[in-house]
């Protein structure tokens, strides 16, 4: 007899498919390792009308949750025009929020989500709940579910964060919402080590992925060479690295070498090509493959958690990759052998320089760097490991 899938519910902020920050990436991609195994339902807000998403057909089912708060007045009139008035006021002030937007937007959603997600449970019964971002981990606050509820931290804001406000409000945030999960699942060996931390017991690597195209790496020889970001530069971790390297590394570095920024909030950026002429940034660019053609990855980030999808992706595509040593914490590459890693503004320069005029160490580092991200951190290799960890866990019928 045919054994019916267990039935999961994911639930997110947005819809994952656009596939424009890292954190839509992981989502869309573990979903549909999951789908090989399990019924997935996609919870998520109905988009900004303005929003394209990817028109190619997934295999997990979509719902939307309303975000009018018409909608949610009548129960909780005041609070529900609290949370409204601040996730507005988030999203459209540069002033007051500007320190700690990440949770101030996210207050409104919490509820929207909720109140969907309560509905959905009552007509539908799940064997597994997913909850993505620890900001949103108080989605599932007094629901009652037989479920098995998990928690996905795409980072660990209470050690993450760039400012101790922020730290201290992430860390309330997460561990207020372990109450409500069974299970925690995470991007890296450190991050596992913060949840613990924080008093999460069942905690488990998830890690990041990269789609590995081709078997075997195309031989590129490095002629015109140039510099690379990839990142949503709407994550101040991300603006705080690129505007370090274009302060106190780019100037240093010798000849006009093309430096090309690409990511949401790039444009913020504009006014460094009037000093520097040779710096673009493009903004939100829906496919970077085309900046990868002989480029060198630069990953300044000195700040932050979970593991880079750009570190990952550059690897995968065959692009050399220069990174402080948390921009790829957690992935177990090696300093020399799959990237070269650099702690200071003269190190950069001396790691760039060295790569731009020695062909045998541009080789040397994208073949291994590609062979190790083929071997460890392909998508289909992750969702099977997340499945069988899935399937471990289960509550009985009631």
């Amino acid at each position: 007899m045919h054994k019916t899938k267990d039935a999961v519910l994911v639930i997110y902020n947005e819809d994952p498919r656009t596939l424009c920050h890292g954190g839509n990436l992981r989502v869309h991609h573990l979903l549909v390792g999951l789908a090989e195994s399990f019924s997935v339902t996609l919870l998520i807000l109905t988009p900004p009308s303005k929003t394209s998403v990817s028109v190619e057909a997934v295999p997990y089912t979509i719902i939307h949750a309303p975000t009018s708060p018409i909608l949610y007045l009548s129960k909780q009139p005041l609070a529900t025009l609290v949370l409204y008035f601040f996730g507005a006021l988030s999203r459209a002030s540069k002033i007051f929020f500007r320190s700690q937007p990440l949770f101030t937007r996210h207050f409104y959603q919490i509820r929207c989500l909720r109140v969907a997600a309560t509905a959905l449970l009552k007509k539908k019964t799940f064997d597994y709940v997913i909850v993505e971002h620890s900001y949103l981990g108080a989605v599932l606050k007094n629901i009652q579910t037989r479920a098995v509820t998990v928690i996905d931290f795409h980072n660990v804001h209470a050690f993450s964060e760039a400012t101790k406000y922020n730290r201290w409000i992430g860390g309330l945030i997460e561990r207020r919402a372990r109450r409500h999960y069974d299970i925690a699942v995470c991007c890296s060996v450190d991050d596992q080590h913060r949840l613990r931390l924080l008093g999460y017991d069942q905690v488990f690597v998830i890690p990041n992925g990269a789609t590995v195209d081709s078997a075997v790496l195309p031989e590129q020889v490095p002629d015109a060479m140039s510099l690379l970001f990839m990142g949503d530069l709407r994550y101040p971790s991300n603006l705080e690295g690129v505007s370090f390297f274009l302060q106190h590394i780019y100037p240093l570095l010798p000849g006009a070498i093309p430096f090309h920024i690409i990511g949401y909030g790039s444009e913020a950026l504009r006014p460094f090509s009037a000093t520097f002429p040779s710096v673009t940034a493009h903004g939100f660019v829906p496919d970077p493959s085309v900046f990868f053609n002989n480029a060198i990855l630069v990953c300044p980030i000195f700040n932050g958690g979970g593991t880079r999808l750009k570190v990952l992706s550059a690897f995968a595509a065959g692009v050399p990759v220069i990174s402080t040593p948390r921009g790829v914490e957690g992935l177990g590459c090696v300093d020399g052998i799959h990237v070269l890693l650099a702690s200071s503004a003269r190190q950069f320069v001396d790691r760039i320089t060295a790569i731009l005029h020695d062909q045998q160490l541009y080789s040397a580092i994208r073949h291994a760097a590609f062979q190790f991200v083929r071997d460890q951190y392909s998508w289909e290799r992750i969702g099977d490991g997340y499945v069988k960890m899935l399937s471990r866990f289960s509550k009985p019928s009631p």
